[in-house]
Order: C-alpha cells, then structure tokens, then sequence
C-alpha cells in the first residue's frame, strides 16, 4: 500500500492521501481497471437477464424473482456469466 500512497518521513500518510483513502478515491493500474470492467460487464449481464425472467416486485438491486423458479433461472444464470467472464479474462492473461 505504501508504494501508492506518499509516505511522509515519519511513515505517517500525508493529510491528502488520507482524505483519499477516507473518501474512497484510490487510483487503479491497468490491471485493476481490467477487472473493474469485468465486474461492470458481469453485473449488466446479469441484471438484463433478470429483468426478462423475473415478475417480483422491484428490489434495490433490481427487479426481484417472483418465485423459486425464477429463482433457480437467474442464480444459473448468474453463474454460467460469470464462468464465461472468467474464461474470457483467463485467455486475456488476466490472473483469478
């Protein structure tokens, strides 16, 4: 952690890096953006299937399943996306 915040000499966190991390705004590599990206892409995946499949009421994740049939359809789903991302990024070079 230290190699990506200013360490002062006393090995105390400078006021602004610790505004940064109290305030969550951290800066991402290349790798950490990649996998922002996957997460971002395996969420809209999921939540675009649920809403063809489920009739519940809305959630604050979404549209919720009106039954456990539904509820079997997106948890399948869900995990079928999230295999395919995960080979995706494994044949990207991409590290579990």
């Amino acid at each position: 952690m230290k190699d990506k915040l200013k360490v002062e000499e006393s090995g105390a966190v400078g006021h602004s890096e610790c505004n940064a991390l109290l305030y969550g705004r951290f800066e991402r590599d290349e790798h950490e953006e990649k996998l922002f990206e996957y997460a971002e892409q395996y969420h809209k995946e999921c939540e675009a299937y649920d809403e063809t499949v489920c009739t519940g009421p809305p959630g604050r994740d979404g549209v919720m399943p009106g039954n456990y049939w539904q509820l079997v359809a997106i948890n399948k789903n869900a995990l079928q996306v999230r295999k395919r991302i995960l080979a995706d990024a494994e044949s990207n070079g991409e590290e579990k």
